[in-house]
């Protein structure tokens, strides 16, 4: 394991020179950090801990604060860092990865002179450096799949705890809003709440946002907002769990939503966002044939996502694992209804046109499906299952570039998802690349050694079996098993 802090000034120096002045590479140094690219005045940079990552970039911030107080403030040198911890890897005198890239992000996220870390750096830290970290939550950034914990250094402040219920059910909400093309600040506001109060909290922010943006709420979205109930601090906490879970998308990690979500229903059993998780749970693991699924998991699949819709039949989340629910027992009218419902409820809600997507997309109606996914991707850039879905779809209706291109934009942000493989597959073997198809579905079985096109034919509900023809012909014309 290796600690990346990618480090960038906030306006370009004079000189080299003048960037590594006395408190930038005697502290690298004194701290076992490896310089190991430079980017005009931009640093990237390995340390073997994390400890001695964070202690570095303190030092560095606090030794440039002291610096140039003759100059005013738009003609000093603030660097920005973000530290991250991860695998590496090397080629030539580079460092590449995702985990540089999401040091890159933090690095975008921090405030000119500041330091952002993490969260597991922050987890490796927190008992070991007498400073105050500042909780900035779950951040999507660009071209990170997964949403990424974020912690604020608090530079000159001394360790404190952190909010927490076990600390008098306190919460500080802190929104944050992002140009999504260039990771600049355009709003941001803090709140501090009753941890109880979590969902008027959510609501609040909510409303800022569009009053930030200037967008006219739907009725259906100003129903939901505002007189929602009070929520037990714990269960919530397990319902985050959940959906974090959730959205790894693994056979183990349904394993650890399940149990995270049944425990928030153990401590609030009206909390209806955790049913949606149980529902999402048993659809998942039907779907890839995960964690021994039964024939029992389409009908607790069903039965969880009515009952969220029975708690709370304003929240779009509930419908749009209603429609998931009927799409898998092949009732496509019914999950088109579902999913329009979601769309009434929240016309912004990116799931909900995927699920509208994917319903259509099994009745045969590619292409109307391929501009719902292509909507659900311009509300949401990161949302790689759409990516899978709308490559199935072009593939359905011959586009193999298009299909091909989709499939490989999934790959870079799930790198072992053994279906957009196993579809690459079957594309070129259509297209005679035999020797690509082979490669295709070698990895597939080293992802996953069980998958088989036959549980594929036996889960996805294609109203047209031909659908699945062309699927195993694409296989069979590469010597593969169809």
């Amino acid at each position: 394991m290796a600690t990346r802090g990618s480090w960038a000034p906030t306006r370009p120096a004079p000189s080299r020179a003048r960037r590594r002045c006395a408190a930038i590479d005697p502290a690298i140094a004194e701290h076992g950090g490896r310089i190991f690219k430079t980017t005009g005045d931009g640093l990237l940079v390995e340390f073997p801990s994390v400890v001695d990552a964070v202690t570095c970039a303190i030092a560095v911030q606090t030794g440039l604060a002291g610096q140039e107080t003759d100059l005013p403030e738009e003609r000093r040198i603030r660097y920005r860092i973000g530290i991250n911890l991860g695998d590496i890897v090397i080629e030539g005198d580079d460092i590449l990865g995702d985990g540089v890239n999401v040091a890159a992000r933090l690095e975008a996220l921090a405030e000119a002179g500041g330091i952002c870390i993490s969260g597991d750096v922050y987890r490796q830290v927190r008992t070991k450096i007498d400073i105050e970290f500042e909780d900035l939550g779950e951040q999507r950034v660009k071209n990170i799949a997964e949403p990424v914990r974020t912690y604020r250094v608090a530079l000159g402040a001394p360790a404190t705890k952190s909010v927490s219920p076990k600390d008098g059910g306190r919460v500080r909400v802190n929104a944050q809003m992002i140009d999504g093309q260039t990771g600049g600040h355009l709003w941001a506001e803090r709140y501090d709440r009753d941890l109880e109060d979590i969902f008027a909290a959510q609501d609040e922010v909510t409303l800022k946002i569009v009053e930030a943006l200037k967008v006219e709420l739907t009725s259906g979205e100003h129903s939901r907002l505002g007189g929602r109930d009070k929520v037990d601090p714990e269960a919530y906490d397990h319902l985050v769990r959940a959906r974090t879970c959730l959205y790894r998308f693994t056979e183990e990690s349904m394993v650890e939503c399940r149990d995270a979500a049944e425990r928030a229903l153990e401590l609030d059993p009206e909390l209806a966002q955790a049913h949606t998780m149980l529902s999402l749970v048993y659809g998942t693991e039907h779907a890839n044939g995960w964690n021994q699924a039964g024939p029992d998991h389409p009908a607790r699949e069903m039965e969880h996502a009515r009952e969220a819709i029975r708690i709370d039949g304003d929240e779009p989340t509930g419908y749009h694992a209603l429609a998931l629910s009927h799409m898998w027992q092949g009732q496509l009218e019914e999950a088109e209804r579902a999913a329009e419902r979601a769309l009434e409820l929240d016309p912004n809600f990116a799931s909900g046109y995927v699920a509208l997507g994917t319903a259509r997309d099994y009745a045969g109606a590619h292409e109307s499906a391929i501009g719902l996914f292509e909507q659900a991707l311009r509300l949401d850039p990161q949302y790689d299952l759409a990516l899978q879905f709308l490559g199935r779809a072009q593939f359905g209706l011959r586009r193999y570039e298009a299909a091909e291109a989709s499939f490989k934009r999934r790959l870079i942000h799930r790198p072992r998802s053994d279906m957009s493989r196993a579809f690459l597959a079957s594309l070129y073997g259509h297209l005679g690349r035999l020797d690509e198809a082979r490669q295709a579905w070698r990895e597939v079985m080293e992802i996953n050694p069980d998958y088989s096109a036959a549980h594929s034919r036996r889960v996805l509900p294609y109203r047209d079996p031909a659908w699945f023809d062309h699927f195993a012909g694409g296989l069979k014309k590469a010597g593969l098993p169809g």
